[in-house]
């Protein structure tokens, strides 16, 4: 048998040489390793396996976990200690999302909100939660009753309560709370409408431009931004509101109540003026004529009397009555009258007394030859010529 010539490369490195053909042997004296050349992408074959530089010992305890690097062939090339951390990062994968729980997860299967299940085939350690369960980020939605036992915060911009009902054990709703430096924000509460031609709002608040309430209605732009839009608060805006006053002060009325709301409809008055209604609201009536006295012995007062019965005008006129004005009683002696309604045709007039007072007498005869005789002691009466001197 011929000898068989059997050429080895060499390398001085622990890697094979750089130039090996397909089936060429290479040695390298610092890591006493065989190469042999190949066709694959790797180039060489190294023949035996060597170590890998991996210490031989345990890794891994109660408070330290293994970290290791293998290499495409499978091998072990390091390995080190790292002690367990205090956070666990759980990463995304098909069966939810990952997250990041900060000290000691304590997971029991089926508990409330939560549950757990672990396929040992896949080693695979599932966590699956559902809307009773309480995240820190995210939207959260929960769909049973939520009993909050202690104080509640809730910060952000906006806070909204979709309930048909709304129980309050506080007697007081404070609002505005940072309204503490200047005043800044009207303050107050409103809700929305729609009578047909869109979405209005109605409500009642405090202006911090004036410091006055206003009780609004039918405003169509939403008071957002903690302020009432500017020119919203005018008398085609304002609400009526029903309420019994009972006490209290009334004032800065921009009109003044109505009689119908149980007002005066005037907003001033005359001191010492009477009121009247004029059919729409009560009016003060100035005064129509001096105070004084009218009307005496020879005087008796001219009145002049309005629509309301109120004097308007007074004079004193001086009393001349004529005698065709006297249409009943008798006039008196007294008053240059006889005292007597009707006298007894060809009679006598004659006074029977001194007294103003009195009627005076009638004297009448029928008989022929009759005179009437003067006595000095009594009344001239009627008789015969009596004989005597002439």
């Amino acid at each position: 048998m011929a000898n068989t010539v059997i050429q080895i490369k060499y390398s001085t490195t622990t890697a094979a040489p750089t130039t090996l053909n397909v089936g060429e042997l290479a040695y390298s004296y610092a890591s006493a390793n065989l190469f042999i050349g190949n066709t694959t992408s790797t180039g060489v074959i190294q023949l035996p396996i060597g170590n890998t530089g991996v210490t031989a010992t345990t890794y891994g305890g109660a408070s330290i976990v293994p970290v290791f690097t293998v290499d495409a062939k499978g091998r072990i090339t390091s390995a080190t200690n790292v002690s367990i951390s205090s956070a666990a990062t759980i990463t995304a994968g098909s069966n939810g999302s990952g997250g990041t729980f900060t000290n000691t997860l304590n997971v029991k299967s089926g508990s409330a909100g939560l549950s757990t299940n672990f396929v040992d085939a896949e080693d695979t350690f599932y966590i699956t939660a559902d809307n009773s369960f309480i995240r820190n980020t995210g939207t959260q939605s929960i769909t049973g009753d939520l009993s909050v036992i202690g104080n509640l915060t809730v910060t952000g911009t906006q806070t909204l309560v979709n309930t048909s009902s709304l129980s309050i054990t506080d007697s007081l709703i404070k609002l505005a709370n940072n309204n503490t430096v200047s005043d800044v924000l009207d303050i107050g509460f409103y809700g929305t409408s729609n009578p047909g031609s869109g979405v209005v709002y109605h409500g009642l608040l405090r202006q911090a431009t004036t410091g006055n309430f206003f009780l609004f209605k039918n405003i169509t732009a939403e008071p957002t931004g903690n302020v009432l839009a500017t020119g919203s608060a005018t008398a085609a805006n304002t609400a009526n509101l029903r309420v019994n006053i009972v006490g209290g002060t009334i004032s800065s009325l921009d009109s003044a109540i109505a009689v119908g709301q149980g007002g005066t409809g005037s907003t001033t008055f005359t001191n010492g003026n009477l009121i009247t209604f004029n059919g729409t609201s009560l009016v003060s009536l100035a005064n129509t004529t001096s105070a004084g006295t009218y009307g005496n012995s020879a005087y008796h007062p001219v009145i002049t009397v309005d629509s309301l019965g109120r004097v308007t005008a007074v004079t004193n006129t001086a009393i001349a009555i004529d005698t065709s004005a006297i249409t009943t009683g008798t006039l008196s002696v007294a008053r240059g009258g006889t005292g007597n309604t009707a006298f007894t045709t060809n009679g006598v007039m004659i006074s029977n007394t001194t007294s103003t007072t009195g009627a005076l007498s009638v004297l009448t005869s029928a008989t022929e030859g009759h005179v009437l005789q003067i006595s000095s002691v009594g009344q001239p009466s009627f008789a015969m010529l009596q004989g005597g001197t002439f």
